[in-house]
């Protein structure tokens, strides 16, 4: 049974008129920009309760969720179960976060100017392309972390499950009015023509986080038509590649390749390492049979944005130039499910963008042959931004990678916003580190001058209410 849409979760109903679109979606932007002011001045322990409730709520639906997931997509409870999982461990990431108060960045400086600072909610956000898996296109990873900073969020949901989101967007405004907050404080949306341009259109939203570079790249061009342009905030690729050095490969290759096979199959399709570079050898031999075997014996890989894109990516791989199919999964027996495959290459034939500087989505990975360690410095040089980057690499007794991975990493650096030495990358708003850069990406300083303390935000008054480590005159006290 489809679920009856509350008020916030707006019914997703055809429409092929644009002004019909603004109409609609300028009622839920207006709420949401009268919740931001008191939702902007809410304490730290009050999102927290927010975001525990979320989880909760979302919990209560799981059954519900599991079941609508099954009918929309073709997924199995798995799936729902690990999203739920990793939203679980995003919340008590962004709790702790918060409850430290260092996201606030409070600053004193008492000469020669009575000066304070600190980071306010950036203010009504548009989350644009959410996630296509069954509970994160209602409250992924953005929209939670745009909560936790203090900004109302209006997820612009998919069309592909709309019972999914329905019941997980109910589920997170039963969490709001929980929290005693106003409805304003979320909203979800329907995929209708020319709703993400009046989102980011509207002059009451004040931010946007989109879904993939490309829908970034056209939605800040968009806002740039605006008499006050807004952020857009884009998500970085997604090609997440991963360098094995020379002696890591020769000592370990068949480990390697069987643990980034696992990876591969069972990771977020957002870490999904789908970018591998070895250097030739008897090492890449191994490597290259590893691969082709456990790849051969991987079942389809749950899609459930549509296989379309990876039938695109799949195409747009093996009709570059000297890159070949490697191995291939097994074939598909129901919709949404897609074959996931490997192809191969060298380094003097690595695809050009956009799709290696854009999210990869689809379980189709390339492994590259790099004829040496400057070979592979170069080919590091030519990637976009990344969400995640992994070494492998070893020190010491004969096969010593350190030299080859200090240049590595000091490219790496440039572009990836994680990087894994000899490990697996977790996700990074999944941990506490992470999650206070998602927080402060939704935030923005505002100084105060001269004011007098009744009127100062508790984390600037005198006596330090919340007994913040602040910067004062320079230095960091309690």
């Amino acid at each position: 049974m489809v679920p009856t849409p509350e008020a916030a979760v707006i019914p997703s109903v055809p429409s092929t008129d644009h002004a019909e679109a603004w109409t609609r979606l300028d009622a839920v932007v207006r709420r949401a920009d009268s919740a931001a002011g008191p939702y902007g001045l809410s304490n730290a322990a009050t999102r927290c309760r927010l975001l525990q409730a979320i989880a909760a709520e979302l919990d209560a639906q799981a059954d519900a969720l599991q079941e609508a997931a099954r009918r929309e997509l073709g997924t199995d409870s798995g799936t729902v179960m690990l999203e739920r999982a990793a939203i679980r461990q995003q919340i008590d990431a962004l709790c702790t976060v918060l409850q430290r108060h260092h996201w606030q960045h409070a600053a004193i400086e008492t000469t020669p100017l009575r000066l304070c600072a600190q980071h306010v909610p950036l203010g009504p956000t548009a989350i644009l392309g959410g996630g296509a898996t069954p509970v994160h296109g209602a409250i992924g990873p953005d929209a939670l972390a745009a909560l936790a900073a203090g900004c109302p969020v209006i997820v612009h949901a998919r069309h592909t499950h709309p019972m999914c989101h329905a019941l997980a967007g109910q589920a997170v405004l039963r969490a709001v009015r929980e929290a005693g907050l106003p409805d304003g404080v979320y909203a979800l949306t329907p995929e209708l023509p020319g709703s993400v341009d009046a989102l980011v259109a509207h002059p009451d939203v004040r931010a946007a986080a989109a879904g993939n570079r490309s829908d970034a790249l056209r939605l800040m061009r968009r806002s740039l038509d605006r008499a006050e342009p807004i952020p857009v905030l884009s998500e970085p690729g997604a090609c997440n590649p991963v360098f094995i050095l020379p002696g890591a490969l020769n000592a370990q290759a068949e480990h390697l390749g069987q643990r980034l096979v696992r990876q591969f199959a069972a990771a977020p399709a957002a870490h999904r390492p789908a970018l591998v570079f070895a250097l030739g050898g008897d090492g890449y031999v191994d490597l290259r049979e590893t691969i082709i075997d456990a790849v051969n014996a991987l079942a389809p890989v749950v899609m459930p944005e549509g296989t379309h894109g990876h039938a695109q990516r799949t195409d747009w791989l093996l009709s570059a130039p000297r890159v070949t199919l490697l191995a291939e999964g097994a074939q598909p027996g129901a919709r949404g499910l897609a074959r996931p495959m490997f192809a191969e290459t060298d380094d003097t034939h690595l695809p050009a963008p956009p799709l290696l500087d854009d999210a990869c989505r689809s379980p189709a990975g390339l492994l590259v042959r790099c004829s040496s360690g400057q070979a592979m410095l170069d080919a590091a040089a030519r990637l976009g931004r990344q969400h995640a980057a992994v070494i492998h690499m070893t020190a010491g007794d004969g096969f010593d990678d350190l030299a080859l991975a200090t240049k590595l990493l000091s490219r790496l650096q440039r572009i990836a916003g994680q990087i894994g030495i000899n490990s697996t990358v977790a996700p990074p708003a999944w941990h506490v580190a992470g999650a206070s850069f998602a927080i402060e990406r939704f935030l923005r300083p505002v100084v105060y001058q001269d004011a007098p303390p009744i009127l100062l935000p508790a984390a600037l008054q005198d006596d330090n209410p919340l007994h913040l480590l602040r910067a004062v005159d320079g230095e960091m006290r309690h």
